[in-house]
């Protein structure tokens, strides 16, 4: 028939163990490039684990929109050691660094070359309809914003 797909169909004698095997099918997989890495290195490491398979199976891989570029921010750039600064003078705690997931950032950082941090006040469930935040962590984070821009500006505190 015109315009229909193969199915390949296997009962085990029971209809609740039917494998059904399409024709063509699409996966999606969506993994964090994360600094060090590349869009090419990563397309390169799955392009071998598919010849891995040694599937007589087609595959098509691509890195489709939106794509971030992995990001990282040296400590001991200027940017990094204010923020430290800071953090430490309103904390009383050196700031843990670590990764920050995906946004803007990756776009400033790896695209336009700006060096790039991430702060802001504690909370949970980001974008999401149950967001939170600590209250008193907003007044912390906008006094250490200020302290880090007077560092920055090389203005008195």
């Amino acid at each position: 028939m015109r315009g229909s797909r193969s199915v390949l169909s296997s009962n085990s004698g029971s209809a609740q163990y039917v494998i059904t095997v399409p024709e063509q099918s699409r996966v999606i997989l969506n993994r964090m490039i994360v600094a060090g890495e590349s869009s090419q290195s990563v397309l390169a490491e799955v392009q071998s684990l598919v010849g891995d398979l040694h599937s007589p199976a087609h595959f098509e891989l691509s890195i489709d929109p939106p794509y971030y570029p992995p990001w990282e921010t040296d400590t001991e750039h200027p940017l990094a050691l204010a923020l430290a600064r800071a953090y430490k003078t309103e904390t009383g705690k050196s700031p843990q660094w670590g990764s920050a997931g995906f946004g803007d950032m990756n776009l400033f950082s790896e695209n336009a070359g700006i060096p790039t941090a991430m702060i802001g006040p504690r909370g949970a469930s980001y974008h999401q309809a149950d967001e939170w935040v600590e209250i008193p962590t907003i007044a912390t984070t906008s006094r250490l914003l200020v302290r880090l821009a007077c560092d920055l500006l090389g203005s008195a505190d």
